[in-house]
């Protein structure tokens, strides 16, 4: 920054005002530019500090945000600007075994619908415990579902077929729902692995259901943290640019007199 401070004042000046107390929006955007580099840089690093978080939740897939800090969007109008939007990586995880016979892992493209007291959702964490009723719920109490309802295996040993059928001493007992969506890329990330849908889901169609496995989340930890590091950086530059600016206007304002 050395050459900024070794500027003329005077054309300086002449560049900040178009008449004395009165500044250019041209220079004025440099604070909101340094404003969204800082807001951008901020999201980035909650999105991967929330995927290392979550490196260890079964099913789990990585969230990014696709749009670029210093894209496009830096010649838009600067009050439009938003957060982010979120991506998922939808790449399955690798499946290990875990001999809980209450693991599942699903092996294809397609998701558990799991229903709670806001609505049904949808994920790829199979990890179930058996409430007292005999359902199976998540860790948080969302109830798996059938193609029916409520998916209810009673107290005894069951059996999970690869086409989700249930079956308790070779009676079925309903088939788990393995859902798919026409587009997956619209759905939504609630938290912890879990999904919302705007569009309707359908059965999928080339999935199959591992009992006593589970299938591990697609996190990169090297990949997140060296996310995390670029948007630190991206963030210094974004409060260098307000500086700058800060340092502009005070030198200015020290030659024609308080704005």
């Amino acid at each position: 920054m050395v050459f900024l401070v070794n500027l003329n004042l005077t054309a300086l000046a002449e560049r900040l005002f178009v008449r004395v107390g009165c500044v250019t929006t041209r220079f004025m955007g440099l604070v909101e530019i340094g404003g969204v580099v800082m807001s951008r840089a901020a999201e980035r690093v909650e999105i991967a500090a929330d995927n290392l978080t979550n490196a260890t939740t079964a099913g789990y897939k990585a969230t990014h945000g696709f749009r670029a800090l210093l894209g496009s969007e830096a010649t838009a109008p600067l009050d439009n600007a938003s957060g982010p939007k979120l991506s998922v990586d939808l790449t399955s995880g690798a499946l290990h075994n875990t001999g809980n016979p209450l693991d599942f892992a699903i092996s294809g493209q397609g998701f558990f619908a799991v229903r709670g007291p806001a609505g049904t959702y949808y994920t790829r964490c199979g990890q179930f415990t058996r409430d007292a009723d005999g359902r199976l719920v998540t860790a948080n109490g969302m109830v798996l579902q059938s193609q029916s309802g409520d998916l209810n295996v009673g107290s005894g040993d069951f059996k999970v077929a690869p086409d989700g059928m249930v079956t308790v001493d070779g009676a079925p007992m309903g088939r788990i729902a393995v859902m798919g969506f026409e587009k997956p890329g619209d759905l939504d990330p609630v938290s912890g692995g879990l999904f919302s849908a705007d569009s309707a889901a359908a059965k999928a169609s080339d999935a199959s259901v591992r009992q006593g496995m589970l299938e591990s989340s697609n996190v990169s930890t090297a990949t997140e943290m060296i996310s995390i590091m670029s948007g630190l950086r991206s963030a210094e530059t974004g409060q260098r640019v307000v500086q700058v600016y800060d340092d502009l206007m005070s030198r200015a304002t020290s030659v024609f007199g308080q704005v």
